[in-house]
């Protein structure tokens, strides 16, 4: 063995100083390779230029001459702050985003003045303002990270080394400023998104009345929400196989489309730009009218797979006329002349989420695969946001949308290799744990469209690339790609498919009607020309997003809630269930289960407990709120309620109700018919006559659908007969059937008392 070397001191020393001057060179090698030089820390700036970072918008800080001592201690501590966060690494780009929050102190420090009694208070004071003047909850105020900020501020010796200590010691002070207690977050829903727009109620601008009462149930809203978009996704889906049908009989090759993604227009004007984008989509509409001649047999949906590729490059007055020069090999040239003015035929966007020209060329290039096994094909920004949607009404959370993958999901099968059933668990991010989320059958539209798209996304082969982009609510308006989807709905051949459906499964379109008004009759707040004007149809700044989808998801299954199964499907626990979902936000888990159970442990309380005058007066108000959700369920049936005279055919249930899938026209999908005849008479004077003799019994043995289901149908029974809803002669016949056959007529809630 060799003994460890020794070095002297000396050369310890200078190799230290070699090692720190090369890293000194290293260092301004690489800051002279830079793009841009970072600017030297300058403590006597008077103005802040603040670029934008991520949502934050850019913005301008300006120190007046007239500003005291004070505010310019807080304005140096600002420029600090902003140097180390914007030209410096020091710090990661969230600083540079919540930086914003210095704009509006500084907004703040501007109309107030700052004095002895008030010095050390002046951040609270601003955490005042912005929830009184500017209406944030608390934890939204910015304090925090203005803390942050100071603290940062100090921690520039550039700028600590200009200060007295006394002033050192004021922004330590402030800088340890507490903030008050967050507010309680309020779990914002999609019905109370569309609640918001109480202009909605109106018939002339909004949905009508009738529609609108449907927006308080997170049910009837939901079951609108999931038949829109899943039909929607399986129309796109068929365009996209017909499409595919047209290029493989055509031959069609993917180089023949204009690739506007390989060229630069970097050094085009605006209008050469324009021209570029609306000459290609000339050739894209000419190479798709010259595939069609080329074939002998027509696919069967290929009108309404270019009808989609029509309503995604053509503006509404051009539509029509671009279709039908498609079907009859007419020239598409993109200028119009009309009226002596060119107008063009196609729109100069580039990407509108749809059938695009990039899209169209993926397509003739997945066409060209070769076929037999299963593989990859291209999907629009359409699909991944109705993906992500259905997602969020499978009650998966927002943030784990973007990161599922196909490892999330399984798959039952038969012998033969059909699949049948698919299953989705997840890692839920926020909660530390796997979450299962209902089971969907392939028979179903819902099952269908995601198989179809986990299929294009991965070919059931790519097992961890992401299934889908993070959503991001967009801007409320018809140039969104949520706008054009719901024109979609509107304007194309799939409206009438849309209303097939809703009357196959009773639902009603509350959902498309109310987003087709926000989009055409509401007024954007950024579009509002003078603001002392009122404005009627004022409408939210952006569209939904995925957790509004996913709360009301929860609450339209909250009735149905029961601790006892053995798996739930809800993406969060039984006690997250009780404590954030069965709460005063679920007006429908609260309408129809909270102030009855209440009523009923109360009538218990009463009756079994010897009760004071203040219980008394308790129960009092309780049974009144059961009386009340009594009212509101019968509301609700009576709101359905359709009297008819005279129908050829149809059955009906044990009380007269004929639940017909057959559309009426005038008429909503989900209503119910009652017919009008002594027979139904006969029936609901029964059904009242048993209620009364045995309500008791009923109460003892079977009290929650006695609550829940018995007294609200004979509340709705009562109103019929109040309101002379049947006709006069159907009422004498109905009542003397009655009293001639009233003691050989079957027993009523036999099942639920023994």
């Amino acid at each position: 063995m060799t003994d460890p070397q020794c070095y002297p001191e000396s050369l310890k020393s200078k190799n230290k100083q070699l090692l720190l001057a090369e890293q000194n060179r290293v260092a301004a090698e690489l800051v002279a390779k830079r793009d841009v030089s970072p600017l030297a820390y300058n403590p006597h700036a008077k103005q802040l230029t603040v670029p934008k970072a991520g949502s934050s918008p850019t913005f301008v800080i300006r120190l007046r001459a007239s500003d005291c001592h004070n505010k310019r201690l807080i304005f140096g501590a600002l420029n600090a702050a902003w140097y180390r966060y914007f030209m410096t690494e020091d710090f990661t780009d969230n600083r540079k985003q919540k930086f914003v929050f210095a704009n509006f102190l500084w907004e703040f420090l501007k109309e107030h003045t700052i004095t002895k009694a008030n010095r050390d208070n002046i951040l609270k004071d601003f955490e005042a303002w912005r929830v009184k003047d500017c209406n944030v909850k608390t934890q939204s105020t910015g304090l925090k990270w203005l803390n942050l900020c100071i603290q940062s501020a100090l921690g520039l010796d550039a700028f600590a080394s200009t200060l007295s200590q006394s002033d050192i010691d004021y922004l330590q002070r402030l800088s340890e400023t507490s903030s008050a207690p967050p507010d309680d977050v309020d779990a914002v829903n999609l019905n109370h998104w569309f609640s918001q727009h109480t202009w909605l109620r109106r018939d002339d601008v909004g949905i009508g009345h009738e529609l609108y009462t449907r927006l308080s149930s997170p049910k009837m809203l939901m079951d609108s929400f999931r038949v829109t978009v899943e039909n929607i996704l399986l129309h796109i889906q068929n365009c996209k196989d017909t499409l595919l049908d047209l290029f493989q009989c055509s031959q069609l090759s993917p180089c023949v489309f204009p690739d506007l993604r390989a060229l630069d227009n970097a050094n085009e004007t605006k209008n050469e730009s324009k021209v570029r984008v609306l000459k290609a989509k000339e050739l894209t509409f000419s190479i798709l009218c010259d595939a069609i001649t080329k074939l002998d047999v027509r696919p069967e949906k290929l009108n309404s797979a270019l009808e989609l590729a029509v309503f995604s490059n053509c503006p509404a007055q051009f539509r029509a006329d671009t279709l039908d020069r498609l079907n009859s090999s007419k020239p598409l040239s993109y200028a119009v002349k009309k009226q002596g003015k060119s107008i063009f035929r196609y729109s100069s966007s580039l990407n509108s989420g749809l059938f695009d020209c990039d899209f169209l060329s993926d397509l003739a290039a997945a066409a060209m695969a070769p076929q037999g096994e299963i593989k990859r094909m291209p999907v629009c920004k359409a699909e991944q946001l109705l993906f992500s949607w259905l997602m969020a009404y499978q009650t998966v959370q927002k943030s784990d949308i973007p990161k599922l993958t196909l490892s999330d999901f399984k798959f039952l099968r038969r012998v033969n290799g059909q699949i049948t059933h698919i299953e989705c668990e997840y890692f839920k991010s926020r909660s530390n744990s796997i979450h299962q989320v209902r089971t969907l059958p392939t028979k179903d539209p819902m099952g269908r469209a995601i198989l179809r798209y986990l299929t294009d996304v991965t070919a059931l082969n790519e097992r961890h690339i992401p299934l889908t982009v993070p959503y991001r609510p967009q801007s409320l308006g018809a140039g969104t790609l949520v706008g054009r989807l719901m024109l979609l709905c509107d304007e194309t051949s799939i409206s009438n498919e849309l209303m097939t459906r809703f009357q196959e499964q009773r639902v009603t379109p509350v959902f498309m009607n109310a987003m087709l008004a926000l989009i055409r009759n509401g007024v954007h707040p950024r579009n509002r020309r003078s603001k002392q004007k009122v404005y009627e149809t004022v409408t939210v700044d952006a569209f939904f997003g995925c957790s509004q989808v996913k709360t009301s998801a929860v609450y339209a299954k909250a009735v149905a809630f029961d601790p006892t199964t053995l798996l739930n499907p809800r993406s969060h626990t039984d006690n997250t269930e009780r404590a954030n979902y069965l709460c005063k936000n679920n007006e429908d888990w609260q309408n129809r289960c909270g102030r009855i159970t209440r009523a009923v442990m109360s009538d218990i309380a009463t009756n079994v407990f010897r009760s004071s005058n203040a219980d008394k007066a308790s129960f009092e108000s309780e049974f009144s709120n059961a009386i009340e959700a009594i009212k509101q369920r019968s509301e609700e049936t009576l709101l359905r309620m359709k009297l008819v005279t005279e129908k050829a055919s149809g059955r009906v249930d044990e009380l007269g109700v004929n639940r017909s899938s057959q559309p009426v026209e005038g008429i909503l999908p989900d209503a119910l018919y009652l017919e009008d005849s002594p027979e139904t008479v006969l029936k609901l004077t029964h059904y009242l006559t048993e209620l009364e003799r045995k309500h008791k019994a009923l109460l003892k043995v079977a009290p929650e659908f006695l609550f829940a289901t018995a007294l609200p149908t004979a509340e709705w029974i009562e109103c019929l007969f109040d309101n002379k809803r049947f006709s006069k002669e159907s009422l004498e016949k109905g009542l003397v059937l009655y009293n001639n056959y009233a003691n050989i007529l079957p027993p009523q809630f036999t099942a639920q008392i023994t």
